[in-house]
């Protein structure tokens, strides 16, 4: 696989969540075609801390309409959670997606998912972050990263 190239997305602007209710606190719109050649991946980064309070925290990165990388809800205190995901366009057009949340805090939750998406690819497709609390900033993003891996080294990219 080709050296990965670094999409326009590069944070590391601090956003909570306000209220208890399910936010987006990134977000980041992947063009349409970016993933056009069977093999095309995209690797996505994100990092939030928790407050420190035992309050039940929720975070979930999305591609499109699926989330594929989720932990909580968990009285996670003062720690740091790093989400990533490998979305891959298939040859039939879908896409694969594995995603993991580490704890690294307390180095001992590693919660891995597998899905199989079906976004159109030809239009834009949303990447978010999502965070849900008790009370504002119980979850505050850091830093939020998408990073395009062409197949055989076939940069397409515009």
């Amino acid at each position: 696989m080709a050296d990965a190239v670094m999409l326009p997305t590069v944070t590391t602007v601090q956003k909570g969540n306000v209220g208890a209710g399910e936010q987006a606190i990134i977000r980041y719109f992947l063009k349409g075609n970016v993933l056009r050649n069977p093999g095309d991946t995209i690797r996505i980064t994100a990092i939030v801390v928790t407050a420190a309070n035992a309050n039940n925290k929720t975070t979930i990165l999305y591609f499109g309409a699926l989330g594929i990388a989720t932990r909580g809800p968990a009285g996670d205190n003062n720690s740091v959670h790093v989400h990533q995901a490998w979305v891959t366009r298939m040859p039939d057009g879908s896409q694969r997606a594995t995603g993991m949340v580490t704890n690294l805090t307390s180095s001992s939750t590693v919660v891995f998912n597998r899905d199989v998406l079906n976004e159109s690819l030809d239009q834009p497709v949303e990447i978010k972050l999502t965070a849900q609390g008790t009370n504002d900033n119980d979850v505050v993003s850091r830093f939020f990263k998408v990073e395009y891996l062409p197949v055989n080294d076939n940069f397409e990219y515009n």
